[in-house]
């Protein structure tokens, strides 16, 4: 967390996963961490610093929906592809707000799948823990909620990899591979030199980062199909 600030979105799940000594001894280290340069600048050179550190953040989070330009460093955000899809219609001028809104209904229904499956867990001793697919769920989701380079979707390279062995070497369900090369071929295949000013379409339409929601999705299914089918098994 110290290198990388996003993966505090992961603290929730541990909580709600009972993972609680987990979350505090992350965020000890995380303190200590912070509070180390104090024995080599002093604090009040220490506090300028974190300061400085904490308004590069806010400046470069500033603006999470790609509203047109040339600059396209949140054009593969989730804000930006609500707002373009549906959201400007309903909503004048992109705002914080509004970016608020989408995190929170993201949030609502992320914890929601969670609670489902521990209830389901609760309820059939025999179902095992799905703590490892929602872990992957949330690393998935840090290039779409915050402002990260293209290379940050690597995240979701768990996700590719649960599509590719639902797929290979047999679709399962038979119709995933539908939906599915569409979606990897999104995610992986805009090879500039090979798609010239095709290339420069997908960037100002954010693919990538359509795609990266189509994984999550595909995952979510996955992840929900697994816990009927184990349920079904465990109930029999």
């Amino acid at each position: 967390m110290l290198a990388k600030p996003h993966f505090v979105v992961l603290l929730p799940l541990l909580l709600m996963r009972g993972h609680a000594r987990a979350v505090w001894t992350s965020l000890t280290t995380a303190l200590a961490g912070l509070l180390l340069p104090v024995l080599f600048i002093g604090h009040s050179a220490s506090m300028a610093y974190h300061h400085e550190w904490l308004g590069e953040m806010a400046k470069h989070n500033a603006s999470l929906i790609y509203t047109g330009g040339e600059a396209y460093n949140s054009v593969d955000t989730v804000y930006s592809f609500l707002h373009r899809a549906m959201l400007k219609y309903f909503v004048a001028a992109p705002n914080t707000t509004e970016a608020l809104v989408i995190l929170g209904g993201i949030a609502t229904i992320i914890g929601g799948v969670v609670l489902c499956n521990q209830k389901r867990e609760r309820d059939l001793v025999a179902l095992p823990s799905h703590t490892v697919f929602e872990y992957f769920l949330l690393l998935a989701l840090v290039p779409s909620i915050t402002l990260t380079d293209t290379n940050h979707f690597l995240f979701s390279m768990p996700l590719v990899m649960l599509l590719m062995h639902h797929l290979v070497p047999r679709a399962d369900p038979k119709w995933l591979i539908v939906a599915a090369l569409p979606i990897l071929l999104a995610y992986g295949g805009n090879w500039a030199d090979a798609l010239g000013d095709l290339s420069d379409r997908m960037v100002h339409y954010g693919v990538l980062g359509i795609a990266n929601l189509g994984l999550i999705a595909a995952g979510t299914f996955l992840l929900l199909r697994r816990s009927n089918l184990s349920s079904a098994k465990a109930s029999s």
